[in-house]
Parts: C-alpha cells; sequence; structure tokens
C-alpha cells in the first residue's frame, strides 16, 4: 500500500481590513498590519473586530506582525491610547508581536528606541518587541512564536507575503 506524503502548503494571504492608508491581513497564525498613514479610532475598532473574527479559526492564538512606514511620525497620546485599548481587547488571542519601524538613519533609529521603551515601560498584554525590517521581524515574531507558529509558515514566506501586503501591493 502506498501512502500519499502530506504535502504542507503555505496558507493564502486574506485581507481582513483596509482603508486608504492601512491593511490587515491574515496568513496563517499570522496577522500582517500595515500602516502608512495616522490611525483613526473607526478603523482601529474595525480592524479589531477582524482580528478578533479571524482568530476563532486558530484558538492556539495569533502572531501580529506590524509595519509602519519610515515617513510617520510617533503615535500621539490619543493614538497610544486606541492601540492600548486594542492590544488588551486581543490579549486572549495574541500571543505575541512585533513592530517593524522601516527606514535608516538617526530619525528612523531614534524612533525604534522611543517604541523600544514605550513597549518595555508599559504593561503590555502580550509581548511586543521592535525591528527595523521586515525580515528581521519575520524573524523575532517565528522566535518568539516558536512551535505555535503555524507549521507551513517560515519567516522568509512571512517577510516576503508581508512586504506583498504592503499599501498598494494587494
Amino acid at each position: 500500500m502506498v501512502h500519499a506524503a502530506k504535502i504542507r502548503t503555505a496558507p493564502q494571504l486574506r485581507e481582513l481590513a483596509r482603508d486608504v492608508g492601512h491593511s490587515i491581513c491574515g496568513y496563517g497564525n499570522v496577522v500582517i498590519i500595515h500602516s502608512a498613514a495616522p490611525l483613526q479610532r473607526d478603523y482601529c475598532q474595525r480592524g479589531l473586530q477582524a482580528i478578533l473574527r479571524y482568530a476563532v479559526a486558530y484558538p492556539a492564538g495569533l502572531g501580529l506582525l506590524i509595519m509602519v512606514s519610515a515617513n510617520e511620525p510617533p503615535p500621539d497620546d490619543v493614538t497610544r491610547q486606541v492601540i492600548r485599548e486594542s492590544y488588551s481587547a486581543m490579549k486572549q488571542v495574541v500571543l505575541g508581536g512585533v513592530l517593524v519601524l522601516e527606514g535608516e538613519g538617526f530619525v528612523a533609529a531614534a524612533k525604534r528606541s522611543i517604541m523600544t521603551l514605550i513597549s518595555s515601560g508599559t504593561s503590555q498584554p502580550f509581548p511586543m518587541r521592535v525591528a527595523s525590517t521586515v525580515s528581521e521581524g519575520a524573524t523575532k515574531l517565528s522566535n518568539m512564536l516558536g512551535a505555535r507558529l503555524d507549521p507551513a509558515l517560515a519567516p522568509e514566506q512571512i517577510a516576503a507575503t508581508a512586504a506583498a501586503a504592503k499599501i498598494g501591493a494587494l
């Protein structure tokens, strides 16, 4: 008797929410978020609901890969509060996340430092790390999730898919 080998294929990228400056996509148990404009409370609420609906298919938990464009300013106090509220609402379904602050040079490095301080200085409902490239972020997220990462995913696939999920790429 011949047994067919199980072939693991990578999940398909699935758009969960989008507006002019943001996209949220699901890729296995990784949620890829791209922000190229300041966040608005109504979009955060729609995005949060989309992520919570998507999480039903992944009861073992999700990882977040959040990409912020290099030219985006750090979030103001109101936006930080909206982000904290969203993170708190996702604490039962998210295992951890990586914030990718793209860009090179002093300003980009300063933004990453600020976000690292904010992440480490505040009580987060799940672990958050900061990265400078999508590839680094995908590797950090894969390491963070460990055995809980969808076995069909690899950091290289996550990074390539995240690049495809950027605004204007879908």
